[in-house]
């Protein structure tokens, strides 16, 4: 499976992929001696291409990523472009979720960083759904309402010809056409038929009645039997990236 890393300075983290049994090991590796990851309480000392050492005691904490509104704005359109240029709003929320789930499953990162949630007809992206519900009144700025227009009865549409996808790599760019091939089909038939299917196939969503229940990363990862080890190392990861983006 293909992985392009990014370059960065020294003192920054590079990561590799490996896949091993049912997830995905990461191994980090530090150009400078000490590296410091928000979340592990102490600083652990490393030479080039030794593999950062994470306690498990790191599974009670939240795996957090950030949130990236060019990319979210950006996977969507690709999915409306995909669809002919509109789609049930319902169905794009689905997709989207299903998109991220993969790619966390893939790479150890969803594809947008937004925060999932269970609510009464199935997985949702938070920003997402406030994107399509509450439009730009919330986030004015978004890229969202550049690429994509405010819903008409229940269906969104694109506002270009032609949306960018220079924010997303190839892989997530097969992995949302990949998504929309699988799945898009029996939303676009009847996106009940979709909703319903997904509470069938996906363990980690909770009905949570009228309200709504945050979905953990890790119960994405335990659903798919990744291990304690895999799933710390992967918090880990999601560590050091979110206090590398902290630094500005």
């Amino acid at each position: 499976m293909a992985h392009t890393k990014k370059q960065r300075t020294a003192g920054d983290l590079h990561h590799r992929v490996n896949p091993r049994g049912a997830g995905l090991r990461f191994e980090w590796i530090a150009d400078a001696e000490r590296v410091r990851v928000e979340g592990i309480a102490a600083l652990t000392s490393l030479r080039h291409g030794a593999m950062l050492s994470v306690s498990l005691q790191t599974l009670n904490g939240i795996v957090r990523f950030q949130f990236n509104d060019a990319k979210t704005a950006q996977a969507a359109a690709h999915l409306l472009g995909l669809s002919g240029g509109t789609m049930s709003y319902m169905v794009l929320i689905k997709l989207m979720y299903l998109a991220d789930r993969q790619m966390l499953l893939d790479h150890g990162r969803p594809i947008t960083g937004d925060r999932p949630f269970s609510m009464k007809h199935g997985p949702v992206l938070s920003n997402v759904l406030d994107f399509i519900t509450h439009g730009p009144t919330r986030e004015p700025d978004s890229a969202w309402f550049t690429l994509i227009g405010e819903p008409r009865g229940y269906d969104v549409s694109l506002k270009v010809a032609t949306p960018p996808t220079d924010e997303l790599s190839r892989y997530e760019l097969q992995l949302l056409q990949q998504t929309y091939e699988k799945y898009g089909g029996i939303g676009k038939a009847n996106r009940w038929d979709l909703v319903d299917l997904l509470h069938k196939i996906l363990p980690e969503w909770k009905d949570p009645g009228g309200s709504a229940s945050r979905i953990e990363y890790v119960d994405i990862l335990r659903a798919e039997d990744w291990s304690d080890e895999d799933i710390a190392l992967l918090k880990s990861q999601a560590d050091s990236a979110w206090f590398l983006s902290s630094l500005g």
